[in-house]
């Protein structure tokens, strides 16, 4: 998807026949291929999204014109906006496969091409990124194991991964941050 909000412009735009505005059903089509062009022009968006938003303004045959338009143009790839989502959404705002797939559900992406997007996703590294930071947060309060546990659980469900996964994190992140006592000292902490 060779896309990326700058590259739609006017100049990308189909030109018009005459320096006067268009009548008749060319307008509608010109209408609504520059509303799909602005609204394409903030982020990459599903057919779903663009169908949505286009469906205020236009009837059904004239959008239909318009997607199949973005569809050749490869300003639309419900596959591709689902892998750059998951990877958008790994680098900046790790989240679990469950949260993941409810919102490119949401975005009107088929349930086929989310599970092909998610396919080799590494849950248990974005679990320990989306932890680690409120990890060593609360570690700077001398916070101990079941505090930690407390905070970090909840946190870690919220953005979609297991019970399970989230303990093992929990752990993983304790054994690498918690401060290692000296001979005979025992952690007192206080909680977070």
């Amino acid at each position: 998807m060779p896309f990326s909000g700058s590259e739609c412009r006017k100049s990308d735009r189909e030109p018009s026949q005459s320096s006067a505005p268009p009548s008749g059903p060319e307008s509608g089509y010109a209408a609504a291929v520059d509303a799909a062009y602005r609204f394409l022009s903030f982020r990459p968006r599903s057919e779903a999204e663009v169908r949505r938003r286009l469906t205020r303004r236009f009837p059904p045959e004239l959008i239909d014109r318009v997607i199949e338009a973005l569809r050749n143009k490869s300003y639309l790839d419900d596959e591709e906006f689902a892998r750059r989502w998951r990877l958008h959404r790994e680098r900046f705002h790790p989240r679990g496969r469950r949260l993941l797939q409810r919102e490119l559900c949401g975005f009107g992406v088929a349930r086929e091409v989310i599970d092909h997007a998610l396919l080799g996703m590494e849950e248990e590294e974005n679990a320990y990124r989306a932890g680690l930071k409120l990890a060593v947060k609360l570690m700077s309060r001398d916070c101990t194991q079941e505090a930690l546990g407390r905070k970090l659980y909840p946190y870690l469900q919220r953005r979609g991964f297991t019970y399970s996964l989230a303990r093992d994190t929990v752990n993983r992140l304790w054994l690498e941050l918690a401060p290692q006592p000296l001979d005979g000292e025992i952690n007192s902490g206080r909680g977070c």
